[in-house]
């Protein structure tokens, strides 16, 4: 069943929290990570040395920003997209992994093989001219990215890149969930960018309330109340292109090549921040009707579209807070 409500647009996720009172205080650490900030905000434990466990989040956050950045020479992902095979990591491992799962529940509407049609949009935008887009879509197919057993990625056709952006952040705060509870802080809420988990009992009747900004002027507009899950909005507001005058969305249709301007914003509640991350790219690309089928077929997940008239259009148990 799907839940419709006309309201003013809403986006990109911002963090909301407020002090429960009480003796246990929220300890709150932040630092800028993978291109945008990554806050940590948890209640520590009487042996937890919060400094250190912060130091340690954000250290691991950043190390797999060293094998994942294509703005990196050395990273693991450039030396792949230059070489076309690489024994990688397990951390890169299973991020692709993860990724050609999401390929293929979505139809390959997310697909990380994007990348040669990325940079051909970023080379028309600095030339003032759309790309011809033709030559490089049977570059963009997840399929042809083999991995084996001993952890070794081969693109199967020359010429083939990745690029984790559309996953990359989910992934990294995933992690830090793992190693927050390796270091048995039992609740708390990692934020990078806007791909957040929050897990245990928070301050807002059990869980953690997460502000719904609106992106056409200051001000959060509207809340949802979340526990042990990810969330992640995908939106045409924030990152764009423009070329010859007009705006396009950083969100590219890989069967196409397209850039989408259409709908304003996906937000995607999910079981795993890396899931949520990745389909939000996905149904931001599938698009209300499409995506909406999609997401009613996952298990624990649950998407709020925002339409360009201002419509919500929402699944039944969306948890509006």
């Amino acid at each position: 069943m799907r839940r419709s409500l006309f309201l003013a647009l809403l986006s990109s996720l911002t963090l909301a929290l407020n002090s429960c009172g009480g003796k246990n205080q929220p300890v709150h650490y932040s630092t800028l990570v993978m291109g945008t900030f990554c806050d940590l905000t948890f209640y520590p434990t009487t042996n937890t040395n919060v400094k250190e466990a912060s130091a340690l989040i954000f250290q691991r956050i950043k190390h797999l920003e060293s094998l994942w950045s294509i703005y990196r020479k050395e990273s693991e992902i450039s030396r792949l997209n230059l070489t076309g095979r690489v024994k990688v990591s397990p951390e890169t491992r299973l991020v692709i992994e993860k990724s050609r799962e999401i390929s293929q529940i979505t139809g390959g509407a997310f697909d990380i093989t994007i990348a040669p049609l990325m940079v051909a949009w970023q080379k028309g935008e600095k030339r003032g001219k759309i790309p011809e887009i033709k030559k490089y879509l049977p570059l963009v197919d997840y399929r042809k990215v083999k991995i084996s057993p001993d952890g070794t990625v081969t693109f199967l056709k020359k010429g083939m890149a990745i690029d984790l952006g559309g996953i990359g952040k989910g992934a990294a705060v995933d992690e830090a969930v793992t190693l927050l509870k390796a270091l048995g802080i039992n609740s708390g809420l990692v934020n990078l960018g806007g791909n957040i988990y929050a897990f245990g009992n928070g301050p807002h009747q059990g869980k953690w309330r997460v502000g719904i900004q609106n992106p056409e002027k200051e001000g959060v507009i509207g809340s949802i109340l979340i526990k042990d899950c990810g969330v992640s909005t995908s939106g045409n507001y924030q990152r764009y292109l423009e070329i010859a005058g007009k705006r396009y969305s950083h969100i590219l249709d890989p069967k196409t090549g397209t850039l989408k301007n259409f709908p304003a914003s996906v937000t995607v509640v999910a079981p795993t921040a890396t899931l949520a991350d990745g389909l939000s790219t996905a149904l931001f690309v599938l698009g209300p009707e499409k995506g909406m089928r999609v997401a009613e077929k996952i298990k624990g997940v649950e998407v709020l579209f925002i339409v360009s008239d201002g419509k919500l259009i929402s699944t039944k148990n969306f948890p509006f807070g």
